[in-house]
């Protein structure tokens, strides 16, 4: 019997030809990540509605490449709480 992979891709969230976020099944959680521009880190920062802590990630967060990747684990509802407001920031940047 074949043993499924820990993690793997399950969804690439578009709009139109836009990537807006991706998602993955792991034990236990959905991995949802978002890669914005670094220029985008500030208004990261000033997103109504992130805790300081998710804040201090993304402050403290490398950029790979040219990106800046925000990543959540969503276990329960309540975790897609910063995903939405990222989402929103995501949804408005250029």
């Amino acid at each position: 019997m074949a043993v499924l992979p820990r993690r793997w891709l399950v969804a690439r969230a578009t709009r139109g030809n836009r990537t807006i976020a991706w998602l993955a099944v792991e034990d236990g959680y959905v991995r949802v990540s978002f890669h914005f521009a670094e220029r985008h880190r500030a208004a990261l920062a000033e997103a109504d509605g992130l805790a300081r802590a998710v804040r201090d990630r993304i402050a403290a967060t490398a950029v790979s490449g040219r990106l800046l990747s925000v990543t959540f684990e969503v276990r329960e509802p309540a975790d897609l709480d910063p995903v939405r407001v990222v989402l929103a920031v995501k949804l408005t940047a250029k």
